[in-house]
């Protein structure tokens, strides 16, 4: 078949091994590997959003929300762990209020959440008021995937092996490369968010990225992961920063 006539080559059809990376994982699956999306955006008017679903066996799952507006007012989830939802629609990542599912595997992802969230700002950190919250926004992709196991800078990756002491005579890294097994993009996210009390429809344009995690992290002993996310104003420029230690396999 000619190029232009196959639906893959010219993307009418995202490739089926997007496809397989994007969706959740089977229960089967889970047992040995991570299965986690997360979503951050910010803008310069400090608004920001992270939603972070992460998937375990028998139906459990694990959720971060965190909401700031221009106002100045803080939501956020008190309960992050509960139950996946029943759904027939294999694209979709849930727990409680929470859905986050692909439009479109590597370059469209929806986020919504409807249900209840504590509201604070600076002049009461502590509050304990409860509101109800709707978001619907899309996260659209504005670069190629950055994959840490094949992309991670070689020169970093020797030094950083080079200071450990390995239980073996070479460096283990089919543990590093499994604990390493995410991968990162850049994207847009852009929606609306209701406030109850609140009249006004607020819009939301972030900038930020996503991260899709599949690790396997359960057997590797003094795992530490840091990363620091960020966005440049000035120059539209993505920061992350990711520093990994595992005992016996890689120092940071």
């Amino acid at each position: 078949m000619a190029v232009e006539h196959d639906p893959y080559k010219v993307a009418f059809l995202p490739p089926p091994e997007e496809v397989n990376l994007e969706s959740p994982l089977t229960e089967s699956q889970l047992l040995q590997s991570s299965d986690e999306v997360f979503f951050y955006g910010v803008n310069s008017k400090s608004e920001f959003l992270i939603a972070r679903i992460a998937r375990g066996t028998n139906g459990e799952a694990e959720a971060w929300f965190y909401l700031k507006l221009s106002n100045g007012k803080v939501y956020q989830l008190l309960e992050t762990s509960g139950l996946q939802q029943t759904c027939s629609d294999k694209r979709t990542f849930s727990c409680g209020d929470l859905q986050i599912h692909y439009l479109s595997p590597m370059r469209r992802w929806r986020i919504f959440f409807n249900g209840l969230l504590r509201e604070t700002s600076e002049e009461n950190p502590t509050s304990e008021k409860m509101v109800h919250v709707k978001l619907a926004v899309i996260w659209r992709a504005s670069s190629d995937p950055f994959d840490f196991t094949s992309q991670v800078d070689s020169k970093a990756l020797a030094s950083s092996l080079s200071k450990t002491k390995w239980n073996q005579y070479s460096p283990p890294l089919e543990k590093l490369y499994s604990a390493l097994n995410f991968y990162a993009q850049c994207g847009v996210i852009a929606g609306t968010v209701n406030i109850e009390r609140d009249d006004d429809e607020r819009d939301l344009y972030l900038f930020g990225e996503r991260v899709r995690f599949l690790g396997n992290v359960s057997s590797l002993k003094g795992l530490e992961f840091f990363d620091v996310l960020g966005f440049i104003n000035k120059n539209g420029r993505y920061v992350h920063l990711t520093q990994v230690s595992i005992a016996n396999v890689v120092e940071k």
